[in-house]
């Protein structure tokens, strides 16, 4: 082993001994400046918000670029989606296109994204099979007719009677019943989606039933297999005569496989009217709905992560309470 001389120990020592003294000096100077700045910037920053608030107060305008969320997020319509000029509003729900004519709140649209974003956050697969066929969206205003959306200009009333007289004119007739519809582009109406008491539908969220049916048609490419087993549950529902009501009528889930599968989606969001089913049976909830057509409840659960849409604004809110009469004798 090397023998350092003991005067070389002691220089090196004392040295040591003094960068670590300089090192303490610089780190409590270093210390001093930093609390300095910070006491400093924190003055310019009070100093600039005071002068801003005084900008504003003078001109009535906001100083900041961006100083509306809704008016930043909602943009015009890409040129590369091609859709006719009646499209003015545009927002981007994670490859799938929301668009809306100039009539529409922005705020509508954005609701609009946050639903679809949550029905399809489980399920990245069914999103691809969408964007692949050019899914789109929209909102239709309060004061737009359901067929002054473009793709919905030559619609027919239906060629058998539901719940509707059929002796309109076909713009009448979708005037009144369709505030929304399935298909590519799927619809909302402003009325709804916002939650304005006292219109068609206040109540249920139709829009989350016809994304339900968008969804449906991207499991038939994705899954074919679940489609037959949904298929499948909706005969063994029917045979079993489980959506008729107390006093004889059937419930719209009776019509298709794919209207039954929609309705149940807005029961599994609690966001679907309350019904009575054979005889005393109530369905509101995500609870009954499961307890009444558990085979139904099991296949949506393999798309859904949650029973709550933060943006559906009838969750859970019993807007037309029902009380299902007794079985007599029972």
């Amino acid at each position: 082993m090397k023998r350092w001389n003991p005067a070389i120990r002691g220089l090196l020592a004392c040295t040591a001994a003094v960068v670590m003294a300089g090192t303490a000096t610089d780190t409590a100077l270093g210390q001093e400046r930093r609390q300095r700045t910070e006491a400093e910037a924190r003055a310019a920053a009070e100093r600039n918000r005071a002068e801003r608030a005084r900008q504003e107060a003078e001109t009535g305008q906001p100083v900041a670029v961006i100083h509306d969320y809704v008016a930043a997020t909602v943009g015009p319509v890409p040129e590369s989606l091609g859709v006719d000029p009646f499209y003015q509003k545009y927002v981007d729900a994670g490859g799938i296109p929301v668009l809306a004519s100039t009539k529409v709140p922005d705020i509508a649209l954005l609701v609009v994204r946050d639903i679809i974003n949550t029905m399809l956050v489980a399920r990245s697969d069914l999103r691809a099979s969408m964007i692949e066929r050019n899914w789109r969206t929209g909102v239709i205003a309060e004061v737009e007719m359901t067929m002054d959306i473009p793709e919905y200009g030559d619609m027919k009333r239906p060629g058998a009677p539901d719940d509707e007289p059929i002796m309109q004119a076909d713009r009448d007739y979708h005037a009144n019943r369709s505030r929304g519809l399935g298909g590519n582009p799927t619809t909302g109406a402003e009325e709804n989606i916002l939650g304005y008491p006292g219109t068609r539908y206040w109540g249920e969220h139709i829009f989350v039933h016809e994304f339900a049916h968008a969804i449906h048609r991207a499991i038939r490419d994705v899954d074919p297999g679940m489609n037959q087993e949904i298929s499948d549950a909706y005969d063994a529902a029917m045979a079993a005569d489980k959506y008729r009501h107390p006093d004889g009528r059937r419930h719209y889930a009776t019509t298709n496989a794919n209207e039954y599968w929609a309705e149940g989606v807005q029961w599994w969001f609690f966001s679907n009217y309350g019904e009575c089913f054979a005889g005393d049976v109530k369905v509101e909830s995500p609870e009954e709905f499961g307890a009444y057509d558990p085979v139904l409840f099991e296949l949506i659960g393999r798309v859904f992560n949650t029973h709550h849409i933060p943006m559906d604004i009838y969750h859970g809110k019993r807007i037309r309470p029902v009380e299902c009469p007794a079985t007599p004798g029972g």
